[in-house]
């Protein structure tokens, strides 16, 4: 059948798809540039004319086009030597260069260089950067675009750019073979695609010719059943075409063509004896007091508009209509805006039609051709002559519309089988992968555009403002076509509707604008419904703010783009700008069943076939639209509520990195373009949050995708995906940042034969069950199964299907450890296609690698290592080289991870992401990176390039890197990710007698920095810990090590899985060649010719690489795993603890993890070295009584050879010697052995004997023995039982007495001396803590020291300094300048702000009997508090309010002022008080001059008085500090002398532009002149005049926001209302960030211009020159301190 509707060639005999026959017949990469024999001809000659090493000459003269690094690398090739450092200054003719080239190679093939007998995957070589034509979409017409690949790429969000032309699919030579369409696949068998336009209206109700006469008895005998649920059946209902209805209103029954407006207080019935045949109104207005009731009968309405302030009823909850009611809208009637029914706030619409099982359904079997019938998965009771709509089950809807509308004929066998009037056209598959959905179109009720809105895609509208109840209505032919708020069901600024609104079975058909929309409103319940056939985001969020809403059970279908669909060759997608004529939404470029522009919503049950993409999420930055204002709330950061069982399909495919659910693209607001709405569809990253703000995870469950290009495309920081299923996927799926995918069934082919996936290949990005990303992501995949994947042998390898596919195309960003699985299985999977890692010539390409922690996936069934393709990750001869992905395959051991350096050298690499990156072509590799050991066709190695970045194992492999260019003067060397425990042997080549300087350097922990020594080997170098190099006069050894900080990322779990994280530049090894003296190319590289022994030796057998064991199994054998081991009982075996290796004896057996002794990545007990050893070894601690520290057992180093590792604690008993250096000998003579300090610290153990018969020490240790009772001395006089306590060195209580030691804590806190110092009296002691500087207390006295802050705060020489009896101490901290405390008091600064809010000098400025100081704030405009004084500025507001000059103007007793608000003209208080203006309303009412004018009132000391403030209106509300609108209003209208003065015109222009707009002055008073140093903190001017400040009313709230958003519910303004409140989740969080605007008044309004002519105003006098301050005096000199005390 397929062959039958084929093209001839396209479909082999065996029905697979002949892929050949989609590709170009001929594909040209064209470069800018290209070498051929007529540059190699002009190099030799500029080799014989200039010489090796004047590439600049011969460029300029013979090769303008290249640059010196190009006709370098050209010369070492035609020279046959990589170095060229030899050749400097060499010149030759091309016979010359020919012998030298035949030399050089013979000498590789001597040495073993040129052969390659060991096993290898040559690189497919990279051609120069290239141009090529890219498709950037397809649909509805193909569009190309002219490509030249770029590396320099701003982000690595567009990394794809730098190889796209070399990516192997999708590109094309010409402009021409990219805008020819491929030939079609075989596509659907029976029928051709289905025009929209002929899809059926819904039928219209029967309609009665006329009323008939027993209608009214009937409705009267119905009137009287007040017991009745129904509406339209209780009493006291008007009847419409009774006249005595409208007999208040005058003017009797409404006739045709009427604007009806409803008596108030009326409750009026609509019958189908209310209307004749084919009436129509221009529109009905609902009063607030007043209801509309539709009875239970058929009924046809064409309208205009209809407005409910009151109630508009069809039906109830409890009482359902079976009748058909249709409302029409038709334009002629009413406007376009008002066109449909407008729910006012406080009205409240209910309609609820006829019910409906099931609205939507799926198919239990397949639909073929020809057939009229469907079986269903659930019973549903449709009824005849109803629409249904049987949904795609291809690859492409829009392409090719196979979306059937049918009209049903009858419904069978118990509800499961629906007959159709008609046959099928195309196939509908019911197959056990999955199910087409089947939904009903049709409602009773029915709301509707008339027949010529179709030609101007304009129907009427649903705008509910208020409460709606929607069951069982359809809407058709409804919305408006890019005209925002127009659509078919529209909830707009609701707030929390709280289960007062809900929209239930309801469907949308054939709409022009969207579908569902949800509009500042929450918490809103959407279900059962269905929408199809619709134009833009149908089910809309629509403008970020919106929380809380549940999507439950909804069908979104045949979703259509508006404008040119978002597209775009690479993963920066394309971008879409609001165009009012055209695209009114950007987004809508991108159209999709579900649009979720804030992920705080829940998504249960839904379906999405067709559009852009199913769901989409993207990333809104700050919300849009009528909430734009809350630019602190980030939609994008919320956390997504719920996302469960919903199912998405025949979508994704207009752009290759689009999917089914699509979190990406971003929406935002272009401040630079009027405001427009900007989109683009690309790579935007979710960075998702949970309520308090810290990161949380996106989370998505038992979701299934079908026929969607990418499953899921997700871009995000965080994400799950738990029980997925993807089937007939160009990807199933594609997860980002922390990520897992678990549980999952992933299909490559289905059995659904008629889907036309996957179609031309050359076009798709390649094929996969999973694709490993290459940077900025760690993903754990866990129990997933993957079915279906043949190899398609005839399929061009870089785009062939395989179950797993790389990330191939970037040199600069390449993979570090980010891959792991486990629980991977494969159902019908042929296994030579089991991974697609092309080998190309870059880094992603050469460094790709994951870990498949239990070897399900590379089926060895214990850990592994899945390598790329280079002998680089041959880690040892148990490694497999995979021939069908030409990777290598190795058994994972604890000590043999992978790990990742990055090797900088100043000005020659390119750091990653730094917009440095170079391509990789040849002339940019940098020289290459080997295993120990291997050399000749034994090689184990890599290619390295300049874009930093190296990605290997390690293990006693050691890493050699090597420098084509030679010895780097100095090069930085960055352990970006070293696992816990892990090390690798560095090393590197030098000219014999280098010296170096390295030092090893933690950015966020300079304690543990290190300078590293030289060590006398290399064995020293490979058993420590990092801190030593060794230089055998070849080659650099480091063994690099991370002991690890708080500054690495923490490590990414997920189902036992671990992916570490990675440090970026916190960890560097900074490596000087101290004495290179040589001509440096690239200003750095020493040339160095190329040995055969230039990689080093192997390292020793034995060699340990762990710097520390965790728990992982080891199988004793090869022969089972440890699996089968703990499954066959031998855990208890001897195999398990006999003849361990190294790391199994530190782990204690073999099997580890699956015997249970111990949890798989838990730290072993060992010895692991602190950072900053200075060389020393864990028994070199131990034997230095450094085991007892605490930050050594705490941190767990050296725990083996101290002994903790036993659980008891015990270590090593050894003389720990006091740092005082009297020995455990004098101290045991003189009896301190038992002395609290020497026994808690552990010192002299062995000599005091407090060791225990196991050579051990306890820790922590025990209480002494209590020591026989003995005489006590005699107490000194005035106490009782008070005695000397002998200090611990020897030193008696007289000699320190002698000594003024008596008040040192440490003598005072271990209760030394206490006789001899007379501290017996005291309850408690007030001490001296000497100084850690060494001098004493004595002389910090004498040198005036005592009330310095870090002495007092420290807690230092409180005894000599006098400040025991206080409970606080009043003291001196010095300024930061050097500048004393008495020359500040001198120069009169003790009353600057800087020095009092920083406690500088409080003593000796004397606040210290203050509870709080009474400071002058300089004012920022450079003059002094003493002239604003002399000036008369004391009481101008703007001094006042900012709490400038307090001191210097007497201000310090008063709590609040009473102030002068400078008016805005610039006129001073005094001038207005001389000129007779101070009675002038506008002064008054403005509250300008109150304290010159003598307006102030009595009341609390200093207080504003009510008074002056009372007349100024509602603009008056306290904010969060207490202050009224007066001190804002001052503060903002600021008269620096620094500013230009506004002018009196101006002022008056001003005032009175002004005087007729209550908003203009916040707007006046911020814009008064302003002090222009930027240093000032003023008050906020308040809000924006948009917004407005609040009110005691919700009057003065934003447009559109009330008491009731959930983001206005916490504002003070709000919290009188009374009532219950629902609370936001985001509420308080909002209003905090937001507090600002809310909480500071409006400033009161500029005033009109004074009636009198201004007086010039006087100049200020220039401030006086600052006197110098005087030289402080040189510091007495200190004398030496007294012997110090034991630590």
């Amino acid at each position: 059948m397929r062959a039958r509707f084929s093209p001839p060639g396209m479909v082999r005999e065996d029905g697979g798809i002949e892929q050949d026959f989609f590709k170009p017949k001929s594909v040209l990469l064209v470069a800018e540039k290209r070498w051929g024999l007529d540059e190699c001809a002009a190099l030799l000659k500029g080799l014989e004319r200039h010489g090796v090493g004047r590439w600049g000459d011969i460029g300029a003269e013979l090769l303008p086009q290249w640059d010196d690094n190009q006709i370098r690398v050209r010369a070492a090739k035609v020279l046959g030597s990589q170095s060229l450092a030899r050749y400097v200054g060499w010149k030759g003719n091309a016979d010359a260069v020919a012998a030298e080239f035949a030399k050089n190679r013979a000498i590789g093939e001597a040495t073993g260089c040129c052969s390659a007998a060991q096993p290898q995957v040559e690189a497919a070589p990279l051609p120069e950067p290239s141009t090529c034509y890219v498709l950037v979409r397809s649909l509805p017409e193909r569009e190309c675009q002219l490509w030249t690949d770029d590396c320099t790429v701003p982000s690595v969000a567009q990394s794809d750019r730098c190889t796209l032309c070399s990516r192997g699919w999708g590109t094309y030579a010409t402009k021409r073979e990219c805008l020819t369409p491929p030939a079609q696949g075989p596509g659907p068998v029976g029928g051709s695609p289905i025009d929209p336009n002929s899809y059926p209206s819904p039928v219209s109700p029967w309609m009665p010719s006329a009323c008939s006469s027993d209608t009214r008895s009937r409705l009267d005998s119905r009137a009287s059943d007040a017991s009745s649920v129904c509406p339209h059946l209780q009493p006291g209902l008007s009847h419409w075409e009774d006249s005595q209805t409208w007999d208040s209103v005058g003017g009797g029954v409404p006739s045709n063509w009427a604007s009806v407006t409803l008596p108030s207080n009326t409750r009026v019935l609509v019958t189908a004896c209310s209307f004749g045949s084919g009436a129509k109104l221009r529109s009905i207005n609902i009063p607030p007091s007043s209801e509309l009731i539709f009875d239970d009968s058929d009924l046809m309405l064409t309208i205009g508009s209809i407005w409910v302030g009151g109630r508009l009823t069809i039906g109830n909850p409890s009482c359902r209509v079976k009748s058909n009611i249709m409302l029409s809208f038709d334009s002629q009637l009413s406007g376009d805006a008002d066109l449909g029914i407008q729910v006012w706030e406080g009205g409240q619409l209910d309609m609820h039609g006829a019910w409906f099982n099931a609205t939507w359904t799926r198919l239990s079997a397949t639909v073929n051709p020809g057939q009229n019938w469907v079986t269903l998965q659930e019973k549903v009771n449709w009824q005849p002559n109803q629409l249904v709509a049987v949904m795609t089950s291809t690859f492409r809807d829009e392409a090719s519309n196979q979306n059937e509308v049918m009209t049903v004929k009858s419904v069978e066998s118990g509800g499961k089988k629906v007959v159709f009037t008609s046959s099928f056209e195309h196939h509908h598959y019911g197959g056990s992968e999955y199910q087409t959905e089947v939904a009903l179109l049709s409602r009773g009720i029915t709301l509707q555009g008339s027949p010529e809105s179709e030609s101007r895609s304009k129907g009427g509208h649903v705008k509910i403002m208020g409460q709606a109840r929607l069951q069982g209505v359809a809407a058709y032919r409804m919305g408006q076509r890019n005209l925002l708020g127009f659509y078919p069901f529209h909830f707009h600024m609701v707030g929390w509707v709280n289960g007062k609104s809900y929209v239930k079975g309801c469907a949308v058909y054939n709409s022009f604008y969207r579908c569902f929309a949800v509009h500042g409103t929450h918490n809103l319940l959407l279900q059962d419904n269905v929408a199809f056939h619709a134009a833009g985001n149908c089910y809309y969020l629509e403008d970020g703010v919106e929380e809380h809403n549940r999507f439950e059970h909804n069908l979104a279908a045949f979703v259509h783009v508006i404008g040119k669909p978002a597209g775009g060759p690479s993963q920066s997608g394309t971008t879409h700008v609001q165009d009012w004529s055209g695209l009114a939404q950007p987004a809508d470029a991108a159209a999709a069943g579900f649009y979720v522009s804030n992920s705080n919503n829940a998504f249960v049950g839904n379906a999405a076939s067709g559009g852009w993409a199913g769901f989409s999420f993207p990333r809104l930055e700050s919300p849009i639209g009528d909430y734009s204002w809350m630019t602190n709330f980030v939609p994008h950061k919320r956390p997504l509520l719920l996302f469960d069982s919903n199912t998405v399909h025949s979508s994704g495919y207009y752009f290759n990195m689009a999917g089914g659910i699509y979190v990406g693209g971003k929406l935002w607001i272009n401040k630079g373009d009027y405001d427009k709405l900007y989109y683009n569809s690309g790579r935007w990253a979710h960075d998702t949050r949970d309520e308090q703000g810290d990161p949380a995870t996106m989370t998505f469950t038992n979701n299934k995708a079908w026929l969607a290009q990418w499953g899921i495309s997700h871009w995000g920081d965080r994400v799950r995906v738990d029980r997925w299923e993807a089937h007939d996927c160009t990807r199933g799926a594609n997860v980002f940042g922390d990520a897992s995918l678990s549980n999952a069934l992933i299909t490559g082919q289905s059995t659904n034969a008629w889907s036309d996936f996957p179609g031309n290949l050359w076009e798709l990005d390649p094929i996969a069950g999973f694709r490993w990303y290459d940077t900025s992501v760690r993903t754990v995949l866990s129990n997933i199964k993957f079915r279906n994947f043949a190899l398609q042998s005839n399929v061009e390898a870089t785009i062939r299907p395989s179950v797993w596919y790389t990330m191939p195309a970037s040199d600069e960003f390449k993979p570090s450890y980010i891959s792991a699985s486990r629980g991977i299985t494969y159902e019908n999977v042929d296994f030579r296609a089991f991974l697609n890692n092309a080998p190309i010539d870059t880094g992603a390409s050469r460094y790709f690698n994951w870990i498949d922690w239990d070897g399900s996936a590379s089926r060895r069934g214990k850990a592994t290592v899945i390598g790329s393709w280079p002998p680089w990750w041959q880690s040892d001869s148990g490694c497999d080289l995979d021939s069908s992905s030409g990777s290598w395959i190795c058994n994972w051991l604890p000590w043999r991870g992978v790990a990742r350096l990055d090797v900088h050298v100043s000005g020659y690499t390119a750091v990653v992401n730094t917009y440095s990156a170079v391509p990789p072509t040849t002339e940019n590799r940098a020289g290459y990176a080997a295993q120990f050991g291997y050399r000749g066709d034994q090689k184990r190695s890599t290619v390295i390039t300049r874009n930093e970045g190296i990605t290997g194992v390690t293990g006693s492999g050691g890493w050699y890197v090597h420098f084509q260019e030679g010895a780097p003067q100095s090069m930085q060397v960055y352990p970006t990710l070293l696992p816990p425990g892990m090390s690798i042997m560095f090393a590197t080549r030098y000219p014999s007698g280098t010296t170096f300087s390295i030092k090893r350097t933690f950015m966020w922990y300079p304690g543990f920095n290190s300078q590293l020594s030289q060590a006398g080997s290399l064995w020293d170098v490979q058993y420590g810990n990092g801190e030593s190099y060794y230089f055998d006069d070849k080659h650099l050894y480091i063994r690099m090590t991370d002991p690890g900080d708080a500054s690495v990322p923490a490590p990414f779990t997920y189902d036992g899985v671990t992916v570490w994280g990675e440090r970026t530049t916190s960890l560097v090894y900074d490596i000087t060649a101290t004495n290179l003296n040589c001509y440096k190319a690239w200003g750095q590289f020493c040339s160095m010719s190329d040995q055969w022994n230039d990689i080093p030796d192997f390292l020793p057998d034995g060699y340990k690489s762990w710097t520390e064991a965790y728990c992982y199994d080891i199988a004793p054998d090869q022969t089972q795993t440890c699996a089968q081991q703990a499954s066959n009982g031998k855990c208890d075996n001897s195999i398990m603890f006999n003849n361990l290796g190294d790391y199994a004896a530190e782990v204690g057996s073999y099997c580890a993890v699956a015997c249970k002794r111990c949890t798989q990545g838990a730290a072993v007990c060992g010895d692991k070295l602190p950072p900053a050893s200075g060389g020393r070894t864990c028994a070199q601690r131990r034997d230095a009584g450094d085991c007892y520290k605490d930050w050594v057992k705490r941190n767990g180093y050296c725990s083996r050879s101290c002994g903790f590792c036993t659980g008891g604690g015990a270590a090593p008993c050894v003389d720990r010697t006091p740092s005082d250096g009297i020995s455990c000998s004098q101290r045991k003579t003189w009896g301190s052995c038992s002395e609290s300090w020497m026994v808690d610290n552990h010192y002299c153990d062995v000599t005091c004997g407090r060791c225990s018969s196991s050579g051990s020490s306890s820790l922590p240790p025990s209480p002494p023995p209590p020591l026989p009772p003995s005489p006590s001395p005699p107490p000194p006089l005035g106490s009782t039982g008070c005695v000397d306590k002998t200090p611990p060195d020897g030193i008696s209580c007289a000699q320190r007495k002698m000594w003024s030691n008596c008040a040192d804590a440490w003598l005072v806190t271990g209760g030394f001396c206490d006789a001899t110092c007379g501290r017996c009296s005291s309850s408690s002691s007030c001490v001296d803590s000497a100084p850690t500087d060494g001098i004493s207390c004595a002389q910090r006295k004498t040198w005036g020291n005592c009330v310095d802050a870090w002495l007092v705060t420290g807690g230092f020489c409180d005894a000599t300094c006098g400040r025991c009896s206080s409970s606080g101490a009043c003291v001196d901290k010095s300024p930061t300048d050097g500048i004393s405390c008495a020359q500040r008091k001198t120069w009169g600064n003790c009353a600057d702000s800087w020095l009092v809010t920083g406690g500088f000098c409080d003593a000796t400025c004397g606040r210290c009997g203050s509870t709080g100081s009474c400071v002058d704030t300089t004012p920022p405009d450079g003059y002094s508090c003493a002239q604003r004084s002399t000036w008369g500025n004391c009481n101008d507001g703007w001094l006042v309010t900012a709490g400038f000059c307090d001191a210097t103007c007497g201000r310090c007793g008063s709590s609040g002022s009473c102030v002068d608000s400078t008016p805005p003209d610039g006129y001073s208080c005094a001038q207005r008080k001389s000129w007779g203006n101070c009675n002038d309303g506008w002064l008054v009412t403005g509250g300008f001059c109150d304290a010159t004018c003598g307006r102030c009132q009595p009341g609390p000391a200093g207080s504003t008085t009510e008074s002056a403030t009372s007349s100024k209106g509602p603009g008056l509300v306290q904010g969060a500090g207490g202050s009224s609108s007066s001190a804002t209003a001052s503060a903002n209208a600021s008269a620096s002398t620094n500013s230009t003065a506004a002018t009196s015109n101006a002022s008056a222009t001003a005032s009175a532009a002004n005087a007729s707009d209550p908003k203009s002055s916040a707007t006046d008073s911020a814009n008064a002149p302003s002090v222009t140093n930027s240093s000032v903190a003023t008050s906020d001017p308040g809000p924006p005049p948009d917004v407005g400040a609040p009110s005691e009313s919700d009057a003065v709230l934003p447009t559109g926001v009330t008491c009731n958003d959930p983001f206005a519910a916490t504002l003070p303004i709000c919290a009188a209302n009374s009532g219950p409140r629902a609370s936001s989740l985001s509420g308080s969080a909002w209003a905090a960030a937001n507090a600002s605007r809310w909480s500071t008044p409006r400033a009161p309004r500029q005033p009109d211009a004074p009636g009198d002519l201004p007086v010039p105003r006087s100049p200020r006098p220039p401030p006086p020159p600052p006197s110098p301050p005087p030289v402080p005096p040189p510091p007495s000199p200190r004398p030496l301190p007294p012997p110090a005390p034991p630590t």
